[in-house]
């Protein structure tokens, strides 16, 4: 589901066929706006499940799929304290750019982390209450402006493989990624080989440009 699209992404959507609700042309059926919102028009936009399966049904989409999960979640605690390498992860500051830099506090009480950018508590637009997120994947890659692109986007080298950390629960501990391709999908291990579980919840993965300062306290 997506209003609107950059033309590498477009390209990638009919190369890789992937299945997708275009708003730009499907607007009226399966999405509404909300125009009290003074934002830009695509930001404007929303959808809800019942929406989504009825363009589904509708251009003829597969309901259902063979594919695994990208994360392996566990419904028991996992304590992240106690793994090889754990470090006190109580602040995490992720920084993109001279422009742009990604924190979180972490919220004992509540278990979770609090994101802030450029030093202000990260919101909901609607809502007005802080975004939080129970698990957080950091890692760098190189990245590069796109040949020509006006708009200054830029090409993620997400194939390949490197280090990283898993953050929760007031912990962090190194792991290894691995993509070897395109159509693959992205594998998380801790550095003894063992694929990453992660605690029930939600999880920020966070790209971050190679040479970037990530500071985690």
């Amino acid at each position: 589901m997506h209003w609107g699209y950059s033309e590498y992404a477009m390209r990638d959507i009919t190369k890789f066929k992937i299945n997708n609700v275009n708003g730009l042309t499907y607007g009226n059926q399966y999405f509404w706006k909300d125009n009290t919102l003074k934002v830009a028009t695509e930001h404007r936009a929303f959808s809800s499940m019942d929406f989504i399966h009825k363009g589904m049904e509708k251009l003829g989409y597969r309901m259902t799929t063979e594919e695994e999960p990208l994360l392996n979640y566990s419904v028991d605690k996992i304590d992240v304290s106690h793994m090889e390498g754990a470090v006190p992860a109580n602040n995490v500051s992720i920084k993109y750019s001279g422009s742009v830099t990604t924190t979180y506090l972490y919220d004992a009480q509540n278990e979770n982390y609090k994101r802030s950018v450029n030093g202000k508590a990260h919101t909901d637009y609607v809502t007005k209450e802080q975004y939080t997120t129970k698990n957080i994947i950091t890692y760098q890659v190189k990245n590069s402006t796109i040949s020509g692109d006006y708009k200054g986007r830029q090409d993620l080298e997400t194939v390949g493989s490197g280090t990283g950390y898993f953050i929760s629960n007031g912990y962090a501990v190194p792991i290894v990624w691995s993509k070897p391709n395109r159509n693959s999908k992205t594998v998380y291990k801790l550095t003894d080989g063992t694929t990453l579980k992660v605690n029930d919840g939600n999880t920020y993965i966070q790209i971050q440009p190679v040479g970037q300062d990530l500071v985690i306290s």
